[in-house]
């Protein structure tokens, strides 16, 4: 399967105390059951990943962590592999309770700022408690975004996912949003690009490989035309065009 590789893209991590409702927010944001919820605290132990496709901002990859208070025997090793999620994020989302905020989210707060992460703060279960007016006012003060909404509430999904978007996007760092090119700055605009593709046994069946399948992507994206050879077809094909292509590129084999 040709999908993006986690390097390309966007790291979302969700963090927050036990039992705020983080687990719920990822089921939520990708419209499924990723990771178990429960009623219980302390139900996520380790990091759970989502990849998806997060239109306009492109293919993401969602990180829901263990609670920033959890205290119990492993409390420690799994609050370790959260702050390495956060090193790994590019964006955080602070999910809270309404109502709730003490040392676990200003500590929260010190380390996103510390870290230059920008965040999102999202109050969830607005569904179970009254959001105090004073309350959102102070996280306001806190952070940039704030969101209010029930990950329960899936007939409001589609409304909350622009506003979720929105944040995101409000936040994400542009050079973050810009897949660097492969091919778009070696090529002019309606160019030639041929690409010598080897078939041999370590080749997949039905299928190129992801970087060749990437490459033809960015020179089309570029407004390029792309050829396609096997190194036995490389000679014959040059004759077919009225010009000398602009870029070839092939596999190191080729060349030796």
């Amino acid at each position: 399967m040709n999908t993006a590789p986690k390097s390309l893209r966007l790291q979302i991590g969700i963090f927050g105390r036990m039992n705020a409702g983080k687990s719920t927010f990822l089921n939520f944001v990708a419209g499924q059951d990723v990771a178990i919820t429960s009623s219980v605290a302390g139900t996520t132990t380790d990091v759970v990943e989502k990849t998806m496709e997060f239109l306009p901002l492109g293919p993401v990859v969602l990180l829901d962590t263990a609670g920033l208070d959890d205290d119990s025997g492993l409390g420690g090793k799994r609050v370790e592999r959260t702050h390495k999620a956060l090193d790994r994020s590019d964006i955080a989302i602070l999910v809270v309770e309404p109502g709730v905020w003490g040392e676990a989210e200003d500590a929260a707060v010190r380390t996103f700022t510390a870290k230059n992460k920008p965040f999102v703060i999202v109050v969830n279960k607005a569904d179970l408690r009254e959001v105090p007016g004073e309350f959102l006012e102070r996280l306001k003060g806190v952070g940039r975004e704030v969101l209010v909404l029930s990950s329960t509430d899936m007939s409001r999904r589609e409304e909350r996912m622009r506003e979720i978007k929105h944040a995101l996007l409000a936040l994400c760092p542009a050079d973050l949003l810009r897949t660097p090119s492969l091919l778009g700055d070696l090529v002019p605009s309606g160019g030639t690009v041929v690409l010598i593709v080897p078939i041999d046994l370590q080749a997949p069946k039905g299928r190129l490989i992801l970087p060749q399948v990437q490459a033809i992507r960015d020179a089309l994206d570029n407004d390029a035309s792309v050829m396609v050879v096997k190194e036995r077809e490389y000679v014959p094909a040059l004759s077919n065009l009225k010009r000398p292509p602009d870029l070839v590129v092939c596999d190191s084999q080729v060349v030796m």
